[in-house]
């Protein structure tokens, strides 16, 4: 399904552009965070937002962040060429599809082809369509030099990932006689035998220390306690050095008041659970791998300057890890300061330069399209 283009109207470089952004994620979640200073902050004289929003009901941020856009329809009731019929009528420029793997979000839509211009925004990996034009990235995630494949061009932010400033609550020092707590806060689902034997080498080398896990409700449920458990008897650690914290109550933040360093999972890494820590002070070692599923930590640490806590392979994860554990001094004192806030503010939470940024890139790929066919029809 192509869109009518020939409608009589100029297609002049800096004319205003009509931006389309699809997902289910328009809600308090990671990705409807990111989207919202490119909403709110938007040049509004030289683009128009409109939201395709596969949401029954949207919650308080989500219905503030869609309000924010010049307008949005529901897309429930659709099939996708339905919503690619509703995005052709609406004459968008550029389409950008936010995380097209994940949740109910309707990657499938841009096959039909609705837009001149078709954007992967904040998805785990290639498309894998040759509907979709552009794939937005940054160096970090996708290095010059990497392995991992992709059928879009790739479009390099200076950071791909905006984070939304959490409270500048400063985290009390531990006591020096406290034991040792590592943690880990992604979801289960991240935790891989080649995980947990590293973190099961660290902890049979320290066995003062204890591994903590949190993420939501996951580690009420006792089916997921008992099995992790088994996966590190395996590896000769016991139920002694695993605390388990569930439910979702209270400020989410305070967790940090009993961790020392956390270990990312790889090859799926974290991505806001691993700028929470640095936020509240709180190192993190990561493994990044060839894919960006394995890299997003990396570039948060890479934004944040603090390259030396990726570690090059499983050995210098786990050597790392340890060097951490055993500097006591600046992970109990020196790092509990905030000192990172000031710098995370300035690189991942800014709103203004964020909206900018893709704004400089929505004006290149128009102009490259206007370009590259010269028989294109008028927009």
């Amino acid at each position: 399904m192509h869109r009518n283009l020939n409608d009589g109207s100029p297609a002049l470089p800096d004319r205003r552009l009509r931006i389309g952004y699809l997902s289910c994620n328009f809600a308090d979640h990671p990705v409807g965070r990111n989207l919202a200073p490119v909403l709110l902050h938007r040049n509004r004289q030289a683009f128009e937002a409109v939201c395709f929003a596969e949401v029954d009901e949207p919650d308080a941020f989500g219905r503030n962040l869609l309000d924010s856009a010049d307008r949005w329809i529901r897309t429930t009731d659709r099939n996708d060429t339905e919503v690619a019929a509703l995005i052709a009528a609406e004459r968008i420029d550029i389409l950008v599809v936010l995380a097209g793997h994940l949740d109910r979000n309707r990657l499938t839509v841009a096959a039909h082809r609705p837009a001149p211009i078709q954007i992967s925004y904040h998805d785990a990996a290639t498309s894998g369509l040759a509907a979709m034009d552009y794939l937005l990235t940054d160096r970090f995630l996708c290095p010059p030099n990497g392995t991992e494949q992709f059928t879009e061009r790739l479009l390099r932010l200076p950071s791909l990932m905006y984070m939304a400033p959490l409270p500048a609550k400063l985290m009390p020092e531990r006591p020096a006689d406290a034991p040792l707590v590592f943690a880990n806060l992604n979801a289960p689902a991240k935790l891989t035998e080649p995980v947990i034997a590293a973190w099961a080498e660290i902890l049979r080398t320290l066995p003062q220390a204890r591994l903590l896990f949190r993420h939501r409700d996951a580690y009420a449920m006792p089916d997921c306690r008992e099995n992790l458990s088994a996966a590190f008897a395996r590896h000769g650690v016991y139920p002694t050095q695993l605390d388990f914290r569930g439910g979702t109550g209270g400020d989410p933040l305070d967790i940090y008041h009993d961790v020392d360093v956390v270990l990312d999972s790889f090859p799926f890494s974290g991505s806001t659970t691993t700028f929470e820590s640095l936020w509240m002070g709180v190192p993190v070692v990561t493994l990044p791998t060839d894919s960006m599923v394995g890299r997003w930590s990396a570039a948060i640490l890479s934004a944040a300057g603090r390259q030396g806590w990726i570690a090059r392979d499983r050995s210098d994860y786990v050597q790392l890890s340890l060097a951490l554990a055993r500097d006591r001094q600046a992970i109990r004192k020196d790092l509990r300061r905030g000192q990172f806030r000031d710098h995370l503010q300035a690189v991942l939470c800014n709103g203004p330069r964020k909206a900018a940024q893709l704004e400089r890139l929505y004006r290149a790929v128009w102009a490259r399209w206007r370009s590259v066919d010269k028989s294109k029809p008028s927009l």
